[in-house]
């Protein structure tokens, strides 16, 4: 049964931009990116299950998550909305593009493609550092140093952290880690499906970024015929991050396309 997903919505006007994060991530992370868009489209900023504060289930795989995405659609009586996806986002934006095409106008797919990855266990050992971690009578300090041994960058840890929440009995993950560890073998892979996605589609990856190879581009093509594929000079998997208004250039470069050319 679909989970009721939270989200932040941003903008009043415009047509609906359906925003879907990555792994460890939840809506803050695009909230900057949703502000810039939000004078050109109605942004919502999603999180997805077991993430930010949207509900947790022992079960967690791209069909269920779409299923989420797609009720979301359903309870704001979104027509043809633009879906972004970054990294799993983007899978579970794909899958929802391959299972419901009619759904939606067009598909942006951020530093992922629809493959599976054997790479992953950086992955498993974050999950792993953060559930070994004390929470009780710890400082976000001392949570850090916990962890800083399994998770020695800086940036990673800082990221990994704003999943802490703070409350009147101490702190607690937004994050369903166990949920997570359990679901990381169908996180990496990519639902077999022979459905094809026959509206535009734009790939951006990172130029730095091991997540979209040439070897990729035979299943890219054979999924979504019509897409672009555009290259964020030194940007790695964070493009959103690392290189914010080239990739805001790129999405609003897009959208100003569709709306002179049918998608």
């Amino acid at each position: 049964m679909p989970l009721s997903l939270n989200a932040q919505i941003l903008g009043e006007s415009g047509p609906a931009l359906v925003v879907l994060h990555g792994l460890f991530g939840f809506h803050t992370n695009w909230r900057s990116f949703g502000r810039k868009l939000s004078g050109q489209c109605q942004v919502h900023l999603l999180d997805l299950r077991n993430h930010g504060d949207s509900p947790h289930s022992d079960t967690m795989d791209y069909p269920g998550m779409a299923a989420d995405v797609l009720a979301y659609l359903d309870h704001h009586a979104l027509a043809n909305p633009i879906l972004l996806g970054h990294s799993m986002g983007g899978k579970v934006a794909m899958t929802l593009a391959l299972q419901n095409p009619e759904r939606l106008r067009v598909l942006l797919v951020a530093d992922i493609a629809p493959v599976r990855y054997d790479q992953g266990g950086e992955h498993r050992t974050m999950i792993e550092a953060l559930l070994a971690v004390a929470l009780e009578n710890q400082t976000r300090a001392q949570i850090d140093e916990q962890v800083r041994a399994a998770i020695p960058d800086a940036s990673i840890r800082n990221f990994l952290l704003q999943n802490l929440i703070r409350s009147k009995t101490g702190w607690h993950w937004r994050l369903n880690l166990a949920g997570l560890q359990n679901a990381l073998p169908d996180l990496r892979g990519f639902p077999e499906s022979d459905s094809t996605y026959p509206k535009s589609t734009l790939f951006i990856r990172g130029e730095r970024s091991a997540y979209v190879l040439p070897g990729h581009r035979a299943e890219i093509r054979l999924r979504f015929p019509k897409h672009q594929l555009v290259t964020l000079k030194n940007a790695g998997h964070w493009l959103h991050v690392e290189q914010p208004e080239a990739f805001q250039s790129t999405v609003r470069s897009f959208l100003n396309h569709l709306s002179t050319h049918n998608p």
